[in-house]
């Protein structure tokens, strides 16, 4: 399994579940074992300290790479950060930008991404570094939009029964030269999909409160340092003011939320709130669930009358953070509260994403071309109209004389992802 823009590493952690579940299953078995981490690849620090540390997990035998781009020859990289737009400009003008970088690279893939290059491979090689020709033409003659299915949703994991508002897209693009999507077609797929995982909602966000009194001391310590509070040792947090944790701003929007809670729940203490949000402007979705997460923030949580800690957080986006069973428990409490912020506002919901995974390896099959005439005529059944669609657009694109293809990728520039 590779990962690019990898981030906390949520797809590594959902098919690791998935393995373990299968094996569970002796009929499965043998495919759960199957499963091997390869790669990640990431560009921040903070993401790369993460990957590493999931990496020692495994013997350090997942390879932990930097920023795609650098894979290109510094006078492209030069050229392409030359073709964005320095400041805010309109939309028109940065797709515009974005297509020319994309002719840039198809025209010049052959320099920049040279067919004899070599990588190390996975397998052992002896005593000895085992070096491979990078499979890189196949993929650089068929742009991924001719010959790839791609799916994709927009869902919540409010939708799946989680006190969590995280919308996100999600998509999945399966090779038609070697798999086969025997699931509906794309207009059918989130119905499809919800059939599988959608539940009714019956918690609220106060299941998430586990953060023990020395976890919510360090939370409201920090927060009071801030304000030029210090605490003393084993101090009573919950009779500490709100006025020594909060800056004036987020008080009165604070004030705000409570005045809102109030004429919509009475005394109902299960309230949850952004402090860095306006009351009723842009993303604030005040409730009985968590809001909307933004890599800056301030939750607050009435019934327990303080902030929530990061780990509370992150459990409730799907990260085993009580008793600090998952991986990444120990490297995050290392990074600054800005930084554990910032990765937890750019991810997504790990149990979606799990949901998701589980949902397309369900419903694709793998194929040999080679062994098969027409597969999808034999794999097609009533009601899985995608397949018979899947084969009539599976041709490979047609090429000029020297080999260029005639069609064009909107994701060419991930291409340097193949070594």
């Amino acid at each position: 399994m590779y990962s690019d823009y990898s981030g906390l590493a949520g797809k590594h952690k959902c098919m690791f579940g998935i393995s373990k579940a299968l094996q569970t299953y002796d009929p499965l078995e043998d495919y759960a074992t199957a499963v091997q981490f390869s790669r990640f690849s990431d560009m921040g620090a903070a993401q790369q300290e993460v990957l590493e540390a999931i990496s020692s997990c495994y013997g350090n035998n997942i390879c932990v790479l930097g920023n795609l781009n650098n894979r290109l020859p510094p006078e492209a990289r030069s050229l392409l950060d030359a073709m964005l737009p320095s400041e805010k400009v309109a939309k028109a003008k940065l797709v515009k930008a974005y297509a020319n970088m994309e002719q840039y690279l198809m025209e010049n893939r052959a320099w920049l991404f040279p067919m004899d290059a070599k990588t190390l491979t996975n397998q052992p090689g002896g005593n000895n570094l085992l070096r491979v020709v990078v499979s890189r033409e196949e993929k650089l003659g068929n742009p991924l939009f001719s010959s790839h299915h791609v799916l994709h949703i927009v869902v919540s994991a409010t939708d799946l029964g989680w006190p969590v508002r995280r919308r996100r897209v999600f998509t999945c693009g399966l090779s038609k030269a070697s798999m086969i999507w025997l699931g509906p077609p794309q207009e059918q797929v989130l119905d499809h999909f919800k059939s599988f995982f959608a539940a009714q909602m019956e918690a609220t966000a106060d299941v998430f409160l586990f953060a023990d009194e020395a976890d919510v001391a360090k939370e409201i310590g920090h927060l009071a340092s801030k304000r030029g509070f210090s605490l003393k040792e084993n101090p009573n947090t919950a009779a500490i003011p709100l006025s020594q944790m909060y800056a004036p701003g987020q008080l009165l929007r604070y004030s705000a939320y409570e005045n809102l809670r109030q004429s919509t729940q009475g005394e109902d203490l299960t309230w949850f709130a952004d402090l860095e949000q306006n009351c009723g402007a842009g993303a604030s979705t005040p409730g009985r669930i968590l809001p909307s997460m933004l890599t800056h923030g301030t939750v607050h949580a009435w019934r327990a009358s303080r902030k929530m800690t990061h780990r509370e957080l992150y459990q409730a986006r799907g990260y085993f953070m009580k008793d600090s069973s998952s991986p990444i428990a120990d490297v995050l409490g290392r990074l600054s509260p800005r930084v554990r912020q910032l990765l937890l506002g750019n991810g997504w919901h790990l149990a979606v994403m799990g949901s998701w995974l589980l949902y397309i390896l369900m419903h694709c099959v793998r194929i040999n071309r080679n062994m098969t005439v027409q597969p999808e005529r034999s794999l097609s059944f009533s009601g899985m109209s995608a397949v018979s669609a899947s084969a009539s657009a599976s041709a490979p694109p047609s090429t000029t004389s020297d080999g260029e293809s005639r069609q064009s990728s909107p994701s060419a520039r991930r291409t340097s992802e193949d070594s």
